[in-house]
């Protein structure tokens, strides 16, 4: 490794950090050291990422598998504390003030088999709108941290803590029963609370962003202190007034029935501009708030709700359907209420919600998730919770080394320098780097340019190009 550090040196350093923290986690050190290698194989192994084919990248596949197998079926790994240290991880990136912002969001994991366990029926996305077919497939509600916003609103999400949520038809998973997503979701909420109050940050406050199927009133009833919740809602949501203060009826317990979210974008009046940045462009939303309110059977939870105008198709705008809000309310020390936080900032991180989206799709199409053999009720869950570990651990790594910025040499394959490094990059930046290394150079090693040195080339090719057995 050279000895100036430069960026590429930065990312092998805070990737190598992660992976060597990861000791605690580990009941001895040779599980460490294979967690560690299956972690480095999961990187650089280009066909599918199947427990089997990492071990083909390491070079060890024709050796005994069981003590591999071993790792995530026994466990021998703490997922809670790979979790924990993530947690410490980011929270190191935020300002000594800032929230930790995270979004909850619920995802399907596609499994082939009936037995395999947690796996239940559910629609199969690639099939015809008008004739959908059915797929057996695992379901998994995620906590994912937000890195900082950057000023042209930009952010990534970082997994956190994944956790099975079965339904009430699937195949039986020790340990995890079946049950609602929302409940799942305050399990995590509740996980990541006592994890910030146990490192001595209780005055770190937890903004967590969500869609629809996070609004319940049993949430708002069961969400942890000094956590705030800002999820959609639907256009039709029955909203009440608070109680008069000169009520003297003890068994009400709300007021007046307000106007649905969709009758309040009707109003002329109360309408204010808020411009904000998304991804390096200026968003200027028309937003109303309205408020305190509250939403049956949840009376203790004063609620505010941010209305947001849609925007018709047009030339210059593509179409934007209206967005409604509901976030939790806080005292503001008069004896009231207010919002949390300023309209933009909850809008601007509402928006950054898709980050989730994008998290999903990267991992199962550029990282395998999924891919991996997981037959026993603890390695099906061990060994995504530890796919999921290695994503946040490289996506922290490169965050600490680039910031948002695009690395040095990151326009390969484009015509065109792009204004921040993509997952797709960050793959690509991460083998270059780990392929640079001395300790993996023997086995990836370049092709030279006469015939005779290409042909034992040929015959000495690396263990991942041998792996991979498709084209």
């Amino acid at each position: 490794m050279a000895s100036q550090s430069t960026p590429r040196t930065v990312f092998i350093d805070a990737l190598v950090a992660q992976l060597a923290e990861a000791r605690a986690a580990c009941t001895q050190p040779r599980t460490h050291q294979r967690l560690v290698l299956l972690s480095l194989a999961l990187l650089t192994s280009l066909g599918r990422h199947t427990i089997t084919q990492l071990l083909v990248t390491l070079g060890v596949g024709d050796a005994d598998w069981s003590a591999w197998y071993r790792l995530f079926n026994a466990p021998r790994v703490r997922m809670d504390r790979l979790g924990r240290q993530t947690v410490v991880t980011l929270v190191d990136r935020l300002e000594r003030h800032a929230p930790l912002v995270v979004a909850l969001d619920a995802t399907h994991l596609y499994r082939s088999g009936k037995q395999i366990p947690g796996t239940g029926w559910v629609r199969a996305a690639a099939t015809a709108v008008f004739r959908r077919g059915l797929a057996r497939a695992q379901r998994w509600v995620g906590l994912n941290g937000l890195l900082p916003r950057s000023a042209t609103g930009d952010s990534r999400a970082v997994p956190l803590r994944w956790e099975p949520a079965p339904t009430p038809k699937a195949t039986a998973l020790s340990g995890h029963p079946p049950r609602p997503e929302w409940t799942v979701g305050v399990r995590l909420l509740c996980w990541l609370r006592r994890t910030l109050d146990s490192l001595g940050a209780r005055q770190r406050r937890i903004l967590a962003v969500a869609d629809g199927a996070y609004s319940g009133a049993e949430l708002w009833r069961a969400l942890p202190a000094r956590v705030t919740l800002l999820a959609r809602c639907a256009k039709n949501r029955a909203l009440f007034d608070l109680k008069p203060a000169d009520d003297t009826d003890k068994r009400r317990k709300y007021g007046a029935r307000l106007p649905t979210p969709q009758q309040m974008l009707a109003e002329r009046s109360g309408w204010r501009t808020v411009p904000i940045m998304v991804r390096g462009r200026a968003v200027r939303l028309r937003a109303t708030v309205v408020g305190p309110c509250l939403v049956k059977p949840a009376a203790a939870v004063p609620l505010y709700l941010l209305v947001v105008r849609g925007v018709a198709a047009s030339s210059s705008h593509r179409r934007r359907q209206p967005t409604f809000l509901l976030v939790n309310a806080r005292r503001d020390g008069h004896g009231g209420w207010m919002l949390p936080y300023p309209v933009a900032d909850l809008l601007g991180w509402a928006w950054q919600r898709w980050e989730v989206e994008v998290l999903h799709r990267e991992l199962k199409s550029g990282f395998g998730l999924g891919q991996q053999q997981a037959w026993s009720d603890a390695g099906t869950v061990a060994v995504t919770q530890w796919v999921v570990w290695v994503y946040a651990v490289v996506v922290l790594a490169g965050y600490q080394a680039w910031g948002y910025a695009v690395p040095t040499g990151g326009g390969l394959g484009r015509w065109y320098t792009p204004r921040r490094w993509s997952l797709a990059l960050l793959w690509q930046q991460a083998r270059m780097a780990l392929w640079g290394l001395t300790d993996m150079q023997p086995g990836f090693a370049r092709s030279p340019d006469t015939w005779a040195a290409m042909t034992a080339w040929w015959a000495s090719q690396s263990s991942a190009a041998r792996g991979y057995r498709r084209i």
